[in-house]
């Protein structure tokens, strides 16, 4: 199912052809169809936070409710509130099942349609002969139906852990978000290096259509760390990033590996 976290399709879902719509017919009827999508999705969710409304009104006014049942439902109905609006992850609750049981109907065919339309539109452009947007169209159809949207999972905030690896030996490390601004964002980068406990560098890199591209600019903390260094991930179906690092220098390039899980999300 597609998150409601893919509402943020201004920057992602209409990143490969929107600038050609005009000219390209099959561009057009694309981001014509991610545009509706985006609305289904939004009536979707927006039909379940009324539902979560109402039940919580209920709740509130259910004179038949001792004072500890009524807080007590309150509570949790609050933590699968916040666990909708932050993951979209869709309440165990009897009082709301009708209400989850629609939102998954609406987003099952508002998907269903979505798919439809990438698979048309790559198949035109395979026909054309035009093979790198029907690429880049596929690895976009990918994340999108997978529910990931990069412009919120690089969200100021957010935290990804993972492993560094040079010379054979894994390092680990933290990425941790601190701003922005569309496809560009800032990070504090860290990792236990050598004997350091822990080095500190900052970073500055932008999302691309299916990963991140970022570089080291300056060493905060820590002895003999390689600055600038340049690293280059693609996400991958698990939601993980992964990919290569590289610093170069005259007497030879040293290169490297890395991999990060997202550990801490942020709300989009």
């Amino acid at each position: 199912m597609i998150r409601s976290t893919c509402a943020l399709l201004g920057f992602l879902a209409c990143s490969v052809l929107a600038n050609a719509a005009d000219e390209d017919p099959i561009a057009e009827e694309l981001v014509t169809a991610k545009k509706a999508h985006v609305i289904a999705m939004a009536k979707a969710n927006e039909a379940m936070t009324q539902a979560f409304d109402t039940v919580e009104k209920s709740i509130r006014t259910d004179v038949s409710l001792k004072a500890d049942q009524q807080i007590e439902l309150l509570r949790q109905l609050r933590k699968e509130r916040e666990a909708f609006a932050a993951e979209s992850i869709l309440p165990d609750n009897a009082r709301l099942k009708a209400a989850a049981a629609e939102h998954k109907r609406a987003m099952t065919a508002a998907d269903k349609i979505m798919e439809q339309a990438f698979e048309k539109a790559i198949k035109n452009y395979t026909k054309l002969g035009d093979d790198t947007t029907a690429e880049a169209l596929l690895v976009e159809k990918k994340h999108l139906l997978a529910g990931l949207s990069l412009a919120s999972v690089f969200s100021v905030g957010a935290v990804w852990e993972g492993k560094h690896v040079y010379g054979g030996m894994e390092y680990p490390a933290k990425l941790t978000i601190t701003s922005q601004d569309r496809e560009t964002f800032t990070g504090k980068l860290s990792w236990v290096w050598n004997k350091d406990p822990e080095a500190v560098t900052k970073v500055e890199g932008r999302i691309t259509k299916d990963g991140i591209v970022f570089r080291i600019t300056k060493v905060e903390k820590g002895m003999g760390i390689f600055c600038p260094v340049d690293y280059r991930g693609k996400i991958g179906a698990d939601g993980s990033v992964s990919g290569d690092w590289i610093y170069k220098v005259d007497k030879g390039d040293q290169k490297g590996s890395f991999r990060y899980t997202r550990v801490v999300k942020i709300k989009p």
